[in-house]
């Protein structure tokens, strides 16, 4: 089970950054649609979908692809 998925079943909210750095944390579901840490979880609940967590070390910033926040 990944981290993600144990810490959205604890009810836990998804991390926006990380701890170390304070990077940002984007999520991709399985069509590589980029998700904020507040839109993953309803897409896993809504649409049955998973999403994969990955931290955005440098580059321009990217939007939610769901609610169109810049991430």
């Amino acid at each position: 089970m990944s981290n993600t998925q144990s810490a959205f079943d604890d009810g836990e909210k998804l991390p926006a950054f990380t701890r170390v750095g304070g990077y940002p944390i984007v999520y991709l579901d399985e069509k590589e649609r980029v998700l904020c840490a507040g839109c993953a979880p309803e897409h896993m609940v809504d649409e049955g979908g998973t999403v994969t967590g990955d931290v955005l070390w440098e580059g321009d910033p990217v939007s939610c692809d769901a609610c169109g926040e810049e991430v």
